[in-house]
């Protein structure tokens, strides 16, 4: 019942530390679906928006009795004078916008208090979203919350189950596919030893997303001519730091082909429970001919079954290869909650 739960609002990062024991076990529960509500993308997040003095952390905390069921991941933005703007706490980055939900957890109980403590909020004109995914517990949430939503992107996603071996999953694509897969590596081997490497060690891993963000920083300049939220050093620091808590685990490595020597292309790839996704990826454009990026994904799969996952996601754009290499798609939503300004006193 809802009213067996309650909400602590978590205001300071000393609140936010205090909680970490509990948000990885809750997390830890959640499987698959802790995605990017794990707590080092969170802290880290809130890292990033906490050096603005307009911000405000308030994050959701909720508890049935004692035992921790369900994380809001919110802030409140000062915009000047004048009401606030509940935003979910993003990274800065288009990660999905989600909510920690215990799996036994009743959502419907969940949405009413936390929908209890949005209409009484003070001097708050509106919640916000911006990319959540269609189908996850924030999307569910908000839905019965009866936010307003608006599909502004696609995730792509590739099925990757019920194969007993990478030898096994070749032969179930298509000949033209096969040969040409075949083909390239070919080409390449004429120029030098192929190596396809799994980086997990601290500095290697480090080395590796430098690697990643000095060409997609260059793909950014050349494609738009202009910076955006790839280019800041703070977006790649956070990456880094965020791998680095990861590792350990083995939630979090880069996947790197070399050809003499040379590296060609590399990905930063995050593991959660049966999904692996594929969160930065760049390529040397002087091997481009060799369709390095779509070789790796290949590599990336082969992962997934040796380490028994069942679905690749590519994440939010498009993209040539994303096309090649995915069978099916989902809606990234925007949420926009319209809130009683003065609360309970407003209505």
């Amino acid at each position: 019942m809802a009213d067996e739960l309650t909400i602590e609002v978590l205001r300071t990062t000393k609140a936010l530390n205090r909680i970490e024991p509990e948000w990885d076990a809750l997390a830890l529960a959640c499987g698959d679906r802790s995605g990017f509500c794990r707590y080092p993308f969170v802290s880290q997040s809130w890292a990033r928006h906490r050096t603005d003095a307009r911000n405000r952390l308030s994050i959701l905390a909720i508890r049935r009795q004692r035992t921790l069921v369900a994380i809001v991941p919110l802030m409140k933005r000062s915009d000047g004078y004048g009401p606030s703007t509940l935003k979910w706490l993003d990274s800065k980055t288009p990660l999905y916008d989600d909510m920690l939900l215990a799996p036994d957890e009743d959502l419907e109980a969940v949405a009413q208090q936390v929908g209890r403590y949005l209409r009484n909020a003070w001097l708050v004109r509106k919640l916000k979203a911006e990319f959540v995914l269609a189908g996850s517990n924030a999307d569910r949430l908000l839905s019965r919350l009866g936010a307003d939503a608006q599909s502004n992107y696609n995730a792509y996603a590739a099925r990757v189950e019920g194969y007993a071996s990478w030898d096994e999953y070749l032969l179930s694509r298509s000949a033209r596919t096969r040969a040409a897969y075949r083909r390239l590596h070919r080409r390449l081997a004429e120029l030098g030893e192929v190596r396809i490497d799994i980086v997990s060690d601290t500095s290697e891993l480090e080395a590796a997303i430098a690697w990643i963000f000095e060409r997609k920083r260059a793909w950014v300049h050349d494609r738009y001519g202009r910076e955006n939220w790839l280019s800041p050093a703070e977006t790649e620091s956070f990456f880094r730091t965020v791998s680095g808590s990861l590792r350990e685990r083995g939630d979090a490595f880069a996947i790197s082909m070399t050809c003499g020597g040379a590296c060609i292309a590399s990905m930063l790839a995050f593991r959660n429970g049966a999904t692996l996704y594929v969160s930065k990826m760049a390529f040397d454009p002087a091997w481009g001919k060799f369709s390095p990026g779509w070789l790796l994904i290949f590599e990336a799969i082969k992962v997934v079954i040796a380490q028994k996952m069942n679905n690749l996601d590519f994440m939010i754009g498009t993209e040539p290869w994303k096309d090649r290499s995915a069978d099916h798609s989902r809606e990234v939503l925007q949420y926009r909650l319209k809130l009683p300004v003065f609360g309970a006193f407003g209505r």
